[in-house]
């Protein structure tokens, strides 16, 4: 079996174009008619990511930006995807039913839903991420919740993701228990770091 192999100038990795194992098999492969070309599909062009490890907290019944947890982005190219990936460590108080979700801004518009959420549908939110806690001992617990998605915002200009959360009266807390951001002694109980992070990636 034929192949090209090519080294590294450094570090030592290769890349091998390899012939079909049989004469049976035969594959044409076509590049395009330019100068100069460069194979991107499918790569991580920039990272940008950010921790939160203080607290948040909220009654609201409306969607609510958690603070600490927006980031920007500026896409290399329009045919690009965004993906986004967000991690949040939940607390709250007992019966509990609060929900997450991804909002997208692209530079001089509004927030508004990205691609890939879930319609409401017999009066439920739609979001991308559900944040509940038990009915009896949730306000002492917490519990990792998030999301990734897909996006693919079709535009170079900055564009800024945040994270909101809808809670009830019984509150919701981010990095802590319920019990703990009430005043309780929290000294046996869970604390944690929320994230988000942007990646493009080449279409």
């Amino acid at each position: 079996m034929s192949s090209i192999k090519l080294t590294a100038d450094s570090g030592g990795g290769t890349f091998e174009i390899k012939a079909p194992s049989s004469s049976g098999n035969t594959r044409v492969l076509t590049l395009p008619d330019t100068s100069n070309l460069t194979l991107n599909g499918g790569k991580i062009l920039q990272v940008v990511h950010i921790d939160k490890n203080d607290f948040f907290s909220t009654t609201s019944a409306s969607f609510t930006d958690i603070t600490g947890l927006t980031a920007n982005i500026t896409p290399t190219s329009a045919s690009n995807y965004i993906l986004v990936d967000f991690k949040c460590t939940c607390g709250g108080g007992d019966n509990l039913y609060a929900t997450l979700k991804i909002q997208r801004l692209i530079a001089g518009g509004s927030y508004g839903d990205p691609s890939v959420i879930t319609p409401s549908s017999q009066n439920s939110d739609a979001c991308h991420a559900g944040a509940d806690n038990d009915v009896s001992y949730g306000q002492y617990k917490t519990s990792q919740r998030g999301a990734c998605i897909k996006d693919q915002p079709n535009t170079t200009s900055q564009v800024s993701y945040k994270i909101q959360v809808r809670s009830q009266s019984t509150g919701f807390a981010l990095n802590r228990t319920g019990y703990a951001n009430g005043g309780g002694d929290a000294a046996v109980q869970a604390q944690g770091v929320s994230s988000l992070t942007l990646m493009e990636v080449a279409a």
